[in-house]
């Protein structure tokens, strides 16, 4: 039996307005890529509307036109890059019937696509800073990200009854302790690397320690037996 994540929602599918012409459309984006950069860097208290208008090449006040606000527009950037990280979503399929190599294909995915880059990472630092609240105007958001721990429930399952996974593993836990134990790699890189000499910096370390990583992760679901087997 095989699986397939759906395919994640168009970044403002839920509530986008009606259509707009294409020079508005290209002014949007250019907003929301200027605004993403500048949040990643300064954060949301540190960001600055006349900047981020600037470094798009558009008045002032048309950012107000599209957003509203300034807490508008932050919400729509991070919209838009959760959303992206899920862009490659429905290219994953997996199969059922091999459990440990599906967890392992799921891993590789979601440790690629959620940990993409740096930028990302300091979005969703500086949203947990602010409690979170700029997640809530966005629909189906919940829902939308759901659908992999739903998939990772599904592998555990399969595990389970295969008897290749220890039983009673909550998949939701689960998914949160891959996103911290990749998310660390990417968020305290150059810390890390100065204090515990990690390599974290280069491709070939980077790639060295997310395999480790993915190792430790698998070996923490499998049953003893199963384990010590393939020791």
């Amino acid at each position: 039996m095989t699986k397939t994540l759906p395919a994640a929602a168009e970044p403002g599918e839920s509530n986008r307005p009606p259509r707009t012409p294409p020079a508005a459309d290209s002014a949007r984006e250019r907003l929301i890529d200027s605004a993403t950069r500048e949040f990643a860097e300064k954060g949301f208290a540190g960001a600055r509307i006349n900047e981020i208008a600037a470094a798009a090449s558009i008045n002032k006040q048309l950012v107000y036109h599209y957003f509203g606000s300034k807490d508008a527009l932050y919400s729509a950037v991070l919209e838009h890059a959760l959303r992206n990280s899920r862009a490659s979503d429905s290219k994953l399929t997996v199969s059922l019937d091999h459990p440990e190599d599906a967890l392992r294909q799921f891993l590789d995915h979601i440790t690629r696509t959620s940990t993409a880059g740096f930028r990302l990472q300091r979005l969703l630092m500086d949203a947990n800073w602010h409690e979170g609240r700029h997640l809530e105007s966005i629909e189906d958001m919940s829902e939308d990200l759901s659908q992999r721990y739903r998939l990772l429930e599904q592998i555990l399952g399969a595990g389970e009854r295969s008897g290749v996974f220890r039983s009673g593993i909550d998949a939701r836990d689960l998914y949160i302790s891959i996103l911290g134990v990749i998310s660390v790699r990417v968020t305290n890189a150059y810390t890390l690397s100065r204090t515990l000499r990690a390599d974290l910096l280069s491709e070939e370390g980077r790639t060295k320690s997310r395999a480790n990583a993915l190792d430790m992760i698998v070996h923490s679901v499998l049953r003893k037996d199963e384990g010590a087997a393939g020791a």
